[in-house]
């Protein structure tokens, strides 16, 4: 998902005549982190360190419109060893998340600005082998969850799953089948007005 707005910070930056800019891609993969970013060298965003991998690495433009509807993003990088194509291949990227990041940093190499430029989670993952392998993960934004129905359903059993001591949808079945009647004496006690 694209975060709008940008902060003024880096809107300023971007502003300026001559701008340093770069990507950083964080990847939560089931065994360890994966941070990133298009450069060379390390750059620290958040406390945590990202590494560069220059043009091994590299991002598809994005297509959003500014709507709500999904789009996807493609992550692309070039491992020369096939031995890393095998053991990038047999990691289960699928569903992890993806957040990516566009930074400005100044002539000595630290980070100024930060934003969030978007926030999803890989939904493949393909690879391309020859003279240099390529592993790709396409990635769909966090749009693209609203689209797929919830498990969850208004009921006593799907709640109990969530919360087990707890009873609340207990006569939803019931009252589905009743029928009210809004003020009638029959369904509650007289209403008294006045001092009691």
């Amino acid at each position: 998902m694209i975060y709008y707005p940008y902060s003024q910070s880096i809107i300023n930056d971007l502003a300026a005549g001559h701008v340093e800019l770069g990507f950083a891609v964080s990847i939560l993969a089931p065994s360890a982190t994966v941070r990133v970013h298009t450069g060379v060298g390390e750059v620290v965003i958040g406390g945590h360190v990202y590494l560069g991998l220059g043009s091994l690495g590299s991002i598809s433009p994005s297509k959003a419109n500014g709507g709500t509807s999904p789009y996807d993003i493609t992550l692309s990088l070039a491992l020369i060893d096939s031995s890393m194509l095998a053991l990038a291949l047999n990691e289960r990227m699928v569903d992890s998340l993806v957040r990516i990041i566009m930074f400005t940093y100044s002539d000595d190499g630290k980070v100024r600005n930060t934003a969030v430029t978007f926030a999803g989670k890989i939904t493949s993952s393909s690879a391309v082998t020859g003279d240099e392998n390529t592993v790709n993960y396409s990635c769909a934004n966090e749009l693209e969850g609203w689209q797929q129905s919830s498990s969850w359903r208004y009921t006593e059993d799907s709640h109990l799953l969530r919360y087990p001591n707890d009873h609340c949808f207990r006569y939803v079945g019931e009252m589905s089948e009743r029928t009210i009647m809004w003020g009638s004496r029959q369904d509650a006690p007289p209403f008294i007005y006045g001092s009691s």
